[in-house]
């Protein structure tokens, strides 16, 4: 059985990932089920009263232990995409800065070339004008 869980945790890990409200709405039926049976134990069984609340905290900490197990995961999974994310937009960041230092020195390299080609252009009127 550990074996089989062991080979299939990632493919566990992904459908919890992916389905936090479905476990959520789990945890919450199995606190109401658990709650249910004990009422029920002690309604049936009323001389084993101790046993049965004893049994019934025992199960409550091993589901809240589940609960609490599986949170953690998710607190994982989401500082892990945090962190990605941070991380993405600082490369982001950069290649904006590095793109806005590129185009900044295109733009002035594109107004010296303008200023250039209207100085040609003012040299080769004077030229065409003298020959007339």
């Amino acid at each position: 059985m550990w074996i089989l869980i062991g080979v299939l945790w990632k493919d566990i890990q992904k459908f919890y990932h992916r389905n936090y409200s479905y476990f959520d709405m789990s945890f919450l039926a199995v606190y109401s089920l658990e709650q249910f049976l004990l009422i029920l134990f002690l309604t049936w069984y009323p001389e084993s009263t101790s046993f049965w609340v004893a049994s019934f905290a025992l199960v409550v900490i091993t589901t809240a232990s589940l609960q609490k197990l599986t949170s953690d995961s998710r607190n994982r999974k989401i500082n892990e995409l945090y962190s990605k994310h941070l991380q993405l937009n600082y490369d982001l960041s950069d290649q904006f800065e590095s793109c806005s230092q590129e185009n900044s020195y295109l733009r002035n390299e594109n107004i010296r070339l303008a200023k250039h080609i209207e100085n040609l252009r003012k040299y080769i009127e004077k030229i065409l004008n003298q020959g007339n």
